[in-house]
């Protein structure tokens, strides 16, 4: 809540109680508007073209992420839920992506087929936390050596335990 509260999109003028009320209707609109959009979608997929559908979900989570961006700006609540609707009606479209992947595939390139589909969905999800989060751990790993060393022995015995256990360091950096 607090990168809520200091963007101005859901401001000081909320007291918290409320805050943390409209940051829950936030979070759970998207996965909301894919559950009940998600049959929709599907029989759609299947009248006009998993392709259409696809592109056309693909431009609207564009368009959803530009409502996002804008609703910072202008620290709107309600185009922040209306960025949060559209990303969870084009986020339907994962079923149809399954649904391509089993059109294509031949009976037993299947289950193969849908583990690739999955693990790029993984390592797309650990790839973009990553990038994100990587910094934030390297901080944060380091904030408890900074902590209480008020001496100058303090300080060394910190950074010896850093120099002892290095690679258990440099392994949680780069890994996580």
């Amino acid at each position: 809540t607090p990168m809520f509260q200091e963007s101005g999109l859901f401001g000081s003028q909320y007291n918290p109680i409320y805050l943390k009320l409209l940051l829950g209707i936030s979070f759970t609109l998207f996965p909301i508007f894919q559950f009940l959009i998600s049959p929709a979608i599907g029989f759609y997929s299947d009248k006009i073209g998993r392709r259409d559908i696809i592109i056309w979900s693909l431009f609207f989570t564009v368009i959803a992420r530009i409502f996002v961006f804008a609703s910072f700006q202008n620290g709107s609540v309600a185009m922040f839920y209306i960025s949060n609707i559209i990303d969870g009606v084009t986020g339907a479209m994962y079923g149809v992506i399954f649904s391509s992947i089993a059109d294509v595939s031949k009976e037993e390139e299947k289950a193969k087929n849908f583990g690739l589909v999955g693990a790029a969905f993984g390592i797309g999800f650990i790839i973009g936390l990553a990038t994100i989060s990587r910094p934030t751990e390297a901080i944060m790993l380091f904030i408890p050596l900074l902590w209480n060393t008020h001496t100058k022995e303090e300080s060394k015995k910190k950074w010896a335990l850093v120099k002892k256990y290095r690679s258990h360091f440099i392994f949680t950096i780069l890994f996580g």
